[in-house]
């Protein structure tokens, strides 16, 4: 019977079979090299303190950006189910108690009906972790007053990304007065060039 390579490749090792294929002396200096890298690079291995977990809530947009790296104008109408937002936060807390940042992203995740939600499950697995949520801001000013409280409860850092759209920012501004992190983000990209 013919084993697979996959079979034979397991039961031989890699040494065996490249002495098969290439000469001993290239074989003896290379496992030395080999070797000689890898004591260097074990001594300067370190775990990562702290990770950053970013994730789309939203696939989609209610921008139509030419230049959007998430593609999120060629997405469907989809929704991250929170449930499944739970579950990875509950494992990805399992290994590790704190993030370097938590992103909710999209698309935009304001079109997300249980964006509240996110917020509680974020904030009860990292209750020390920055949790951030990065918008466009057209829908700010439509956001229930809920939506405000629960960003200042569990301590949301909004940033809303300064696309060259007409936002009046100044009937959410009040909000930044009663407690929420409202950051503004200018982009890095010249919108002069690009169609929206």
């Amino acid at each position: 019977m013919r084993k697979s390579f996959y079979q034979w490749f397991r039961k031989s090792t890699l040494k065996s079979w490249l002495k098969k294929v290439l000469p001993g002396s290239i074989i003896r200096k290379g496992a030395y090299f080999y070797n000689q890298q890898w004591k260097k690079k074990k001594q300067n291995i370190s775990p990562m303190t702290m990770l950053g977990f970013e994730t789309h809530i939203v696939e989609h947009c209610n921008l139509n950006c030419s230049s959007c790296c998430h593609f999120s104008p060629l997405a469907h109408k989809e929704y991250l189910d929170p449930s499944v937002f739970e579950n990875d936060c509950k494992r990805i807390s399992e290994l590790t108690k704190e993030l370097r940042y938590l992103r909710l992203l999209g698309g935009e995740p304001l079109l997300h009906p249980q964006i509240n939600d996110f917020f509680d499950i974020a904030r009860k697995h990292f209750p020390g972790s920055p949790i951030q949520l990065t918008t466009n801001g057209i829908l700010l000013p439509k956001m229930p007053d809920a939506f405000w409280e629960n960003c200042i409860r569990n301590d949301i850092e909004v940033n809303v990304t300064d696309y060259p759209i007409n936002i009046h920012f100044e009937r959410v501004s009040h909000w930044k007065n009663k407690g929420v992190n409202l950051n503004y983000n200018p982009t890095a990209i010249n919108f002069s060039t690009l169609r929206l």
